[in-house]
């Protein structure tokens, strides 16, 4: 009795599976179906679309033809060439000559005109092949009687498009000075040429299709990458260490300022060096030396990013630029603020009596008059910052820059 249930068991299992998997390709037969559906509507839509095109195209290359050979057909040819004996006539042949270069420039097959005789019969007028060309028309000519239909239309005053034996055509009316059709102008494209234009559309309604399969994929694309893209720029613009913006970012940022300078006035550079940082590195360790780069960092950042932008663009070296604010308020917040955060919290890594806070800094201003960029302002900024570092070393006891801070170089100077 248990193998029988066993039997059972399995066989249920068995057909389970069996109706899963039956599930399972049905759904995939839908999603075939649904995407070859959707693509054959695409592809039926566009290549609707491709024809209507084409015979925009066709028209519109027409028209363009009509309006270049306008100016030398003349009203008075339409009376004047009726016998094939009018071919010697120099103005047919003048006028003949345009036609035959036209229909050459534009890669036409044929280009003529038509024109009723007196007995109200269709007869050729211009032809625009050379004479000896075997399917050269004469003046007089009676037009296929497979064609006179369409002709009569175009005189109507309708322009008429259809399918020919080798290819499409176009009649335009042509109309004399006062309005009056006096004649029909006939466009004849080479079936190559129709066929290259519709292997073109061919080829664009294809990838059209494809590009509604990878549709789903280029939006999960877009929105990747409108979440990473954006998290990528910062941090290629962004120093690792302080969260600052870094060298990068600050080149950039110069030669945005510089495109349009005038309107970023006054605009105030500031540079900021850390004097003792190898010291510490040497004496107390790299971490105490990261420590020494963050709580600058966080200073320059706290005191400076309401104003303007702070940068780490070196090791030690620190930048801000500030626009739209008066130097004088730059220069008290960097000399009076700034400086006695330094000179108050200068031994907050001291470890044995080594080691401690001591920011060189230096400002410029920019001066139209004197500065022809912002690159001039950064080397003056960093010429005074330097200057500066040097005044404190060397009031330091024993040449060194132990207790000397800004504010003290700056009374003195």
């Amino acid at each position: 009795m248990s193998l029988e249930k066993s039997g059972l068991n399995k066989h249920d299992k068995v057909k389970k599976v069996k109706l899963r998997e039956k599930f399972e390709t049905q759904i995939i037969i839908i999603i075939l179906l649904t995407a070859v559906i959707t693509a054959c509507s695409v592809f039926g839509l566009m290549s609707n679309q491709n024809k209507r095109n084409l015979m925009q195209l066709l028209t519109t290359r027409a028209e363009i033809v009509l309006a270049y050979i306008e100016p030398f057909t003349t009203a008075e040819s339409f009376s004047r060439f009726n016998t094939p004996q009018d071919v010697d006539d120099p103005l047919y042949q003048t006028i003949q000559g345009q036609f035959d270069h036209i229909r050459q420039v534009a890669r036409l097959k044929y280009l003529y005109t038509i024109k009723q005789n007196e007995a109200g019969e269709f007869v050729y007028h211009i032809h625009g092949q050379q004479r000896d060309a075997p399917d050269f028309c004469y003046p007089g000519q009676a037009v296929e009687k497979q064609l006179s239909s369409k002709v009569e239309t175009a005189f109507t005053g309708k322009q008429v498009l259809a399918e020919w034996i080798e290819g499409n055509l176009v009649f335009s009316p042509f109309y004399d000075a006062q309005g009056a059709i006096i004649g029909v102008v006939g466009i004849e494209y080479d079936v190559n040429t129709i066929h290259f234009l519709d292997k073109s559309g061919f080829i664009y309604s294809i990838m059209a299709v494809l590009s509604i399969i990878v549709l789903l994929s280029a939006v999960f694309s877009v929105v990747f990458k409108g979440i990473v893209r954006p998290f990528h720029k910062k941090l290629a613009y962004t120093d690792g260490l302080t969260g600052l913006n870094n060298r990068t970012a600050f080149e950039l940022d110069k030669k945005r300022l510089e495109k349009n300078l005038k309107n970023y006035l006054p605009l105030s550079m500031l540079m900021f060096d850390l004097n003792t940082l190898k010291e510490v590195n040497d004496t107390l360790g790299h971490i105490k030396g990261d420590l020494y780069i963050t709580t600058a960092a966080e200073w320059i950042n706290t005191f400076f990013t309401p104003l303007g932008t702070c940068y780490r663009i070196g090791g030690d070296e620190f930048c801000v630029i500030i626009t739209g604010v008066a130097p004088e308020k730059v220069k008290t917040l960097l000399e009076q603020d700034f400086a006695e955060m330094v000179d108050q919290n200068r031994w907050l890594i001291r470890d044995e009596q080594k080691g401690y806070f001591a920011i060189a800094y230096g400002m410029a201003v920019f001066d139209p008059g004197c500065h022809k960029n912002l690159h001039e302002l950064f080397m003056l900024a960093d010429e005074r910052m330097y200057a500066t570092k040097r005044r404190m070393k060397a009031a330091a006891p024993n040449g060194t820059s132990q207790d000397i801070t800004n504010e003290t170089v700056v009374k003195e100077s």
